[in-house]
């Protein structure tokens, strides 16, 4: 599996539970669209970087990691800012 669509695991699986702890909605804006932006970014960083090499580079890994975590901690502050 990619880098690309475990970073849109990882999102999906956080907001969906945020947004359950916090009673916001689950819809189209919160679920589907940031995850193809996320999937889009990292599929694009993985692709330049991986040409040459077969193992990934551990900032690929971690930096996939951190961006499906950082857009699902602000999806769900911003659901609670705005209300």
């Amino acid at each position: 599996m990619s880098h690309a669509f475990m970073s849109v695991i990882v999102y999906g699986m956080l907001v969906v539970s945020g947004m359950i702890f916090v009673d916001g909605p689950i819809t189209l804006d919160t679920l589907l669209l940031p995850s193809v932006g996320i999937f889009l970014t990292v599929g694009l960083v993985e692709h330049f970087t991986m040409k040459k090499k077969r193992q990934p580079p551990q900032w690929l890994v971690i930096g996939s990691f951190a961006i499906g975590v950082v857009v699902a901690g602000s999806m769900i502050s911003a659901h609670l800012i705005i209300g």
